[in-house]
Protein backbone atom coordinates (compact mmCIF):
# COMPACT_ATOMS: atom_id res chain seq x y z
CA UNK A 1 0.00 0.00 0.00
CA UNK A 2 1.39 3.35 -0.72
CA UNK A 3 0.06 6.54 0.48
CA UNK A 4 0.85 10.08 -0.71
CA UNK A 5 0.15 13.25 0.79
CA UNK A 6 0.87 17.16 -0.55
CA UNK A 7 2.16 19.79 2.06
CA UNK A 8 2.18 23.51 0.71
CA UNK A 9 4.14 25.72 2.58
CA UNK A 10 5.18 29.64 2.06
CA UNK A 11 8.87 28.40 1.16
CA UNK A 12 7.77 25.78 -1.12
CA UNK A 13 5.73 22.06 -0.74
CA UNK A 14 6.39 19.01 0.54
CA UNK A 15 5.67 15.57 -1.59
CA UNK A 16 5.26 12.80 1.25
CA UNK A 17 5.25 9.27 0.34
CA UNK A 18 5.03 5.81 2.51
CA UNK A 19 5.83 2.68 1.27
CA UNK A 20 5.46 -0.90 2.40
CA UNK A 21 5.93 0.23 6.18
CA UNK A 22 6.94 2.71 8.02
CA UNK A 23 9.51 4.05 5.69
CA UNK A 24 8.64 7.70 4.91
CA UNK A 25 10.40 9.68 2.07
CA UNK A 26 9.86 13.50 1.83
CA UNK A 27 10.91 15.30 -1.33
CA UNK A 28 10.92 19.23 -0.83
CA UNK A 29 9.97 21.25 -3.81
CA UNK A 30 11.29 24.75 -4.44
CA UNK A 31 10.59 25.78 -8.00
CA UNK A 32 12.01 23.27 -10.27
CA UNK A 33 14.23 22.16 -7.89
CA UNK A 34 13.79 19.07 -6.05
CA UNK A 35 15.72 18.88 -2.66
CA UNK A 36 15.65 15.08 -0.57
CA UNK A 37 16.06 15.16 3.09
CA UNK A 38 18.67 13.05 4.92
CA UNK A 39 17.59 9.69 5.87
CA UNK A 40 17.93 9.11 9.84
CA UNK A 41 20.00 6.71 11.24
CA UNK A 42 19.35 4.65 14.28
CA UNK A 43 23.27 4.35 15.87
CA UNK A 44 21.55 2.62 18.84
CA UNK A 45 20.21 -0.14 16.23
CA UNK A 46 23.00 -0.57 14.30
CA UNK A 47 25.11 -0.83 17.51
CA UNK A 48 22.92 -3.39 19.00
CA UNK A 49 22.93 -5.28 15.73
CA UNK A 50 26.78 -5.11 15.51
CA UNK A 51 27.06 -6.42 18.97
CA UNK A 52 24.40 -9.37 18.44
CA UNK A 53 26.46 -10.62 14.94
CA UNK A 54 30.04 -10.52 16.94
CA UNK A 55 27.86 -12.80 20.08
CA UNK A 56 26.63 -14.72 16.72
CA UNK A 57 30.34 -15.12 15.41
CA UNK A 58 32.05 -15.67 18.41
CA UNK A 59 29.90 -18.73 19.71
CA UNK A 60 30.51 -20.26 16.12
CA UNK A 61 33.96 -19.44 16.19
CA UNK A 62 34.19 -21.07 19.51
CA UNK A 63 32.20 -23.93 18.61
CA UNK A 64 34.18 -24.67 15.72
CA UNK A 65 37.23 -24.19 17.95
CA UNK A 66 36.34 -27.01 19.90
CA UNK A 67 35.03 -29.57 17.20
CA UNK A 68 38.70 -29.20 15.71
CA UNK A 69 40.72 -29.58 18.49
CA UNK A 70 38.41 -32.60 19.75
CA UNK A 71 38.76 -34.16 16.06
CA UNK A 72 42.37 -33.92 16.33
CA UNK A 73 42.85 -35.40 19.59
CA UNK A 74 40.51 -38.71 18.19
CA UNK A 75 43.18 -38.69 15.15
CA UNK A 76 46.44 -38.89 16.99
CA UNK A 77 44.61 -41.20 19.26
CA UNK A 78 43.84 -43.46 16.21
CA UNK A 79 47.52 -42.69 15.07
CA UNK A 80 49.06 -44.12 18.50
CA UNK A 81 46.73 -47.31 18.46
CA UNK A 82 47.76 -48.35 14.95
CA UNK A 83 50.99 -50.18 14.36
CA UNK A 84 52.39 -48.65 11.33
CA UNK A 85 55.63 -50.24 9.51
CA UNK A 86 58.84 -48.59 9.40
CA UNK A 87 59.18 -46.76 6.02
CA UNK A 88 60.86 -48.76 3.14
CA UNK A 89 63.81 -47.17 1.47
CA UNK A 90 62.91 -45.98 -2.21
CA UNK A 91 65.19 -47.74 -4.38
CA UNK A 92 67.55 -45.77 -6.72
CA UNK A 93 66.22 -45.21 -9.96
CA UNK A 94 68.53 -47.24 -12.83
CA UNK A 95 70.28 -45.02 -14.96
CA UNK A 96 70.04 -45.17 -18.82
CA UNK A 97 73.94 -45.22 -20.72
CA UNK A 98 74.28 -41.57 -21.97
CA UNK A 99 74.05 -41.74 -25.65
CA UNK A 100 76.48 -40.36 -27.76
CA UNK A 101 77.11 -38.84 -31.20
CA UNK A 102 80.10 -39.43 -33.09
CA UNK A 103 80.55 -38.02 -36.52
CA UNK A 104 82.55 -39.66 -39.02
CA UNK A 105 83.91 -37.55 -41.71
Amino acid sequence: MIDIAFLFFETGACFLEQTLGSHISCRWFHGQEVFKLPRRVDKEKLARADREARLVLDAERHARDAKTTRLREQRLRQEALADKPPPTRRREPVRKPVRRVIEAD
